[in-house]
């Protein structure tokens, strides 16, 4: 059961659990998280089309019922600009923050208006069944090394927002949503031709 697990094992698999979803969506990420990472879950890059992908570094916040405040978001703002040094170009690299229980308005607002590019997404493990716990794994086996039992269908995107700066920067991606009969509603990310 979730209760008896860690915070750290729960943390951990929820991590997994944002991986596993974002790869349906062309992201290549690779899994970065453990004490003292500076802030960084993940690291990788989204591989928009054959010939352009964009650079992402990643934090994923589990909280059961708490959305994420701003200060979670101004954290992953300095990531993303530890990571990109100086800017004098536009940014090359996008921060993105996966939250279990989304955002407050608060932190919407301050992600939305971020002169750092950030994608703020909600990702939600399907709802249990077929031996499954909420976090994904099967059998409340907990993933260890770099193995997961996390499936790729067991979470969805429940929210998926680029802010102002990354959609100025990256027009041509359009997010769209259609109806789902087991979670309401499914995202499409559609990257446009210029």
């Amino acid at each position: 059961m979730l209760q008896q697990l860690s915070t750290v094992a729960v943390g951990r698999a929820y991590e997994l659990l944002v991986l596993a979803v974002l790869r349906r969506y062309s992201f290549q990420l690779y899994h970065s998280g453990r004490r003292g990472d500076g802030g960084v879950d993940f690291v990788g890059h989204w591989a928009l089309t054959p010939a352009a992908r964009l650079d992402i570094v990643g934090q994923c916040k589990w909280r059961h019922r708490t959305p994420l405040n701003p200060g979670e978001v101004r954290e992953l703002e300095s990531v993303v600009a530890r990571m990109t040094g100086p800017r004098k170009t536009p940014y090359s690299v996008a921060g993105l923050l996966a939250s279990y229980s989304g955002f407050s308005r608060q932190a919407m607002q301050t992600g939305m208006n971020s002169e750092v590019p950030l994608i703020l997404t909600q990702i939600r493990p399907l709802p249990p069944e077929d031996n499954y716990d909420i976090i994904g794994c099967k059998n409340d086996v907990i993933p260890t090394g770099h193995q997961s039992v996390v499936e790729e269908e067991s979470g969805y995107i429940r929210d998926f927002v680029l802010n102002h700066t990354a959609q100025t920067l990256w027009p041509n991606i359009k997010v769209t949503w259609r109806h789902s009969r087991e979670t309401g509603r499914k995202i499409d990310i559609l990257v446009q031709k210029t």
